[in-house]
């Protein structure tokens, strides 16, 4: 087994941290900003259509929608798959759930540092709870680090890892309509997504999905499906 993917994304996830975290360097900020302000100017009661849009995109009725799609992609890479039926996914969606235990755990140990989303610390920002009748999101006293996005990374990468072309390029859109819409309605900061979610992800997950882990993990949980189930293991 080589080690050298998983430690290349190590890296790459260590030095967006080191880029985030030196007090000398204002780079991340004035994205920040710029980002936040750009499309905080786009929220307006001129605008109806898309302030509705991005308020139902930060409800908590959209999260079942994402969870829905995530649940519809998998059912399309299981029936693309030529490698295995349901039991394979089944096996493969259990894994992710087991990742995603773990590495939500392992936040809450190690994160220590957190910070409130933009439109707490501008009180001159524009709030979309303000534009619309119905309950959304638009502040965060705790966004760093981006949770939607850390989940919504998870199952992307166990996408690309399992899913054909197909499925990984949905894997990608999935990914924006998860973590996207609290950047720009300013519930999240862009770092919270970027630095917060990404480096995290790239730490954790290249020692699951670039190690025989994941595959082994899929294979024990589908072998046990299948030999509840009176069927044969597959030949792996």
């Amino acid at each position: 087994m080589s080690l050298r993917r998983p430690l290349l994304l190590n890296a790459l996830g260590l030095a967006i941290i080191f880029s985030w975290a030196v007090p000398s360097f204002t780079l991340w900020d004035r994205v920040d900003d710029q980002i936040f302000w750009f499309f905080n100017h786009t929220l307006s009661a001129d605008n109806p259509a898309w302030t509705t849009l991005l308020a139902a995109m930060n409800s908590r009725l959209f999260d079942p929608v994402v969870m829905g799609l995530m649940l519809a992609l998998m059912g399309l890479g299981c029936q693309r798959d030529p490698k295995g039926g349901w039991p394979r996914w089944v096996g493969i969606g259990v894994t992710m759930v087991l990742t995603a235990g773990v590495t939500v755990v392992l936040v809450r140990l190690l994160v220590t540092h957190t910070h409130e989303s933009p439109t707490l610390r501008y009180p001159d920002a524009t709030r979309i709870t303000e534009l619309v009748s119905f309950s959304t999101k638009a502040i965060s006293n705790s966004s760093f680090p981006g949770d939607h996005g850390i989940m919504a990374m998870i199952f992307t990468g166990f996408m690309l890892a399992f899913g054909d072309r197909l499925v990984r390029a949905l894997s990608l859109v999935i990914l924006v309509l998860a973590a996207a819409p609290r950047v720009v309605v300013g519930a999240h900061w862009f770092t919270d997504i970027l630095v917060g979610s990404l480096a995290i992800v790239l730490l954790i997950l290249p020692w699951v999905l670039c190690t025989p882990l994941a595959e082994r993990c899929t294979r024990a949980v589908s072998g046990y499906i299948l030999r509840a189930t009176g069927k044969s293991t597959p030949r792996t």
